[in-house]
């Protein structure tokens, strides 16, 4: 297998298990003989927690027991922090806040160095999973990986648990796919300088509108032709009126209209991948809200 040419770092949410982070790591060196992490990162709530203050020691024991060798460059515990202590839980939206930044930042940080980042998900409370499945969703590029890690009940009922798979197929890592919101890497736009996620979302939900007006544009300007696009964005601005008004007030034949109409709705399919030709409606939906937009904008020039 090829050497990587990028660092490499694993971000792990923490709960009562600390064999969600090894078993993890397990199965990743396994899959990659070359996998080197620069960085192992654990985000867990109170360290004097009960369940977090006995996972967490058994954790940093097999961690600085050389177990994994120079595989493992680097280890650290992030703490989510609220009100300058500890969360214990996640019961406001205030310490919902605090989950969501801890992991926003760490993976934001990671990025910011210029590595890939595997993302464990499994463990701590459903919130941090479901936060750090929002924060990959803003920050992760095509190289970066979001796990998940189901074990076996017999496996879980073994006490104490074992830091490392007994049999195969006691645990299995899943991966969980992202979907990316632009062709363009996180890492390349303004939203890794952000260390609140909430700003970030703002700025990504700016860039995807940004983006889809882009497309927009050039559909009407580039992919129909002119006389396409007079006949199609008055078809949008003037959705009380019939097809055949519509083609009576640009001064066109019906029947000339028609056709357009049928070229129009075959590359609006084309254009946008839809699963079949557009009709009137489709073509409202899509072009209504740019539109009007436009219109905004040259009032306010």
């Amino acid at each position: 297998m090829l050497k990587h040419a990028r660092q490499t770092a694993f971000v792990a949410t923490l709960g009562t298990e600390p064999q969600v982070v090894t078993i993890a790591l397990d199965e990743l060196f396994a899959r990659d003989p070359d996998l080197i992490f620069e960085e192992v990162v654990v985000i867990h709530t109170d360290p004097l927690q009960r369940g977090i203050a006995e996972a967490l020691p058994r954790l940093d024991a097999e961690m600085a027991s050389g177990y994994y060798g120079r595989r493992v460059k680097s280890y650290r515990k992030a703490p989510i922090i609220h009100d300058g202590r500890p969360v214990q839980d996640i019961y406001s939206e205030a310490e919902a806040g605090a989950v969501f930044t801890t992991i926003y930042r760490e993976i934001a940080r990671q990025k910011r160095l210029g590595r890939i980042v595997h993302f464990n998900a499994a463990g701590g409370r459903k919130g941090m999973t479901i936060y750090g499945m929002a924060s990959a969703q803003i920050l992760f590029d095509a190289d970066d990986r979001l796990w998940l890690l189901f074990s076996t009940p017999e496996f879980m009922s073994l006490r104490p648990s074992p830091l490392h798979c007994v049999n195969s197929g006691d645990a299995q890592l899943i991966e969980v796919p992202v979907l990316r919101w632009s062709n363009t890497p996180p890492a390349m736009t303004a939203l890794v300088v952000y260390d609140d996620p909430m700003q970030a979302v703002r700025q990504q939900r700016l860039m995807i509108d940004e983006e889809e007006r882009g497309r927009k544009a050039k559909f009407l300007g580039e992919y129909l032709q002119p006389d396409e696009a007079r006949l199609a964005i008055a078809l949008v601005e003037n959705p009380l009126l019939t097809n055949d008004q519509v083609a009576m007030r640009l001064n066109m034949d019906p029947r000339a209209a028609a056709k357009k109409r049928t070229i129009i709705y075959r590359k609006l399919r084309e254009y946008f991948r839809l699963r079949q030709d557009g009709n009137r409606e489709t073509l409202i939906a899509l072009l209504a809200d740019y539109l009007d937009w436009r219109a905004r904008m040259e009032r306010h020039r």
